[in-house]
């Protein structure tokens, strides 16, 4: 069963940095390419330079006199005492951040993914492609989709129910929701009604 399906749940307050986080190793090194190799060779070139730089700065090697003088006080050697960076520039992409740019704006403005439910459509469109990308013995994608509306204003609800039971991605999914905007889009599904026989005083037929 479990080469046959692949299940994905998605809670409530579905996390975009925690899916960002982790997954972003494995989302660069696939994607990495030939010119990205030569990229990062000249980052290395680069923090090289920079260790060229802080090793040449006058406090740093007037430190490295005074230790030297310091050290023939104890022994009588032809020596120096040199101090070297060794900055190594290690996980390139880790401190990486989603930011939206309106195209619209020509000052290309970055603007952070703060607001929850900007965050929470982009944490969605992330499990998308993570879902596409990585699902490699294609398994059949069901989703567990609890309480999506939560954080979400009526028109992003709207846009949401479009992806949901639009796109094919999402052939295969069980939703739980007090929403009827995220109902909008729906079509060809099942609703199931859970109440409390105890607590209903209305009926819709």
């Amino acid at each position: 069963m479990d080469k046959l399906f692949h299940v994905v749940y998605i809670d409530p307050l579905i996390d975009l940095d925690k899916i960002f986080v982790t997954n972003r190793k494995r989302i660069f090194s696939r994607t990495k390419t030939q010119s990205d190799g030569q990229v990062l060779e000249d980052i290395d070139s680069l923090a090289e330079q920079i260790n060229e730089k802080i090793a040449s700065m006058d406090s740093v090697s007037d430190f490295q006199n005074i230790l030297t003088n310091e050290y023939k006080g104890l022994k009588s050697e032809d020596i120096s005492i040199v101090l070297r960076s060794e900055i190594v520039i290690n996980g390139v992409f880790n401190d990486l951040q989603p930011y939206i740019v309106k195209n619209t704006d020509t000052n290309g403005r970055l603007y952070p993914t703060s607001g929850d439910g900007r965050k929470k459509m982009l944490a969605y469109s992330l499990l998308n492609h993570l879902t596409k990308e990585f699902n490699s013995n294609k398994a059949i994608s069901i989703f567990l989709i609890e309480e999506p509306e939560n954080s979400l204003h009526r028109s992003m609800q709207i846009s949401l129910s479009k992806q949901l039971f639009n796109q094919e991605i999402y052939d295969y999914f069980v939703m739980s929701t007090h929403s009827s905007e995220m109902l909008y889009e729906m079509d060809k599904a099942t609703l199931i009604r859970l109440s409390n026989e105890d607590k209903v005083i209305a009926k819709s037929h």
